[in-house]
């Protein structure tokens, strides 16, 4: 059974939301918090933070990318 997450980006100019459909169990290799600290390093590394909706944004595009490897 898949574990269903939503998860949300916050900002001081609003909030956007994602809805994980699986893989959304907080912990382990392939959860929720390691995807999120890879994300995080990832926009640090790059400095390309702008905002909560792009964050999401790259969220998803970063989902895609484990997806076709």
């Amino acid at each position: 059974m898949s574990t269903r997450s939503q998860i949300q980006f916050r900002d001081k100019f609003g909030t956007a939301q994602i809805y994980r459909h699986s893989d959304g169990y907080p912990n382990g290799p392939s959860g929720v918090i390691a995807d999120l600290k890879t994300l995080k390093d990832w926009v640090d590394k790059t400095q390309t933070f702008r905002g909560a909706g792009y964050l999401a944004a790259q969220f998803i595009f970063y989902a895609k990318l484990q997806a076709i490897k």
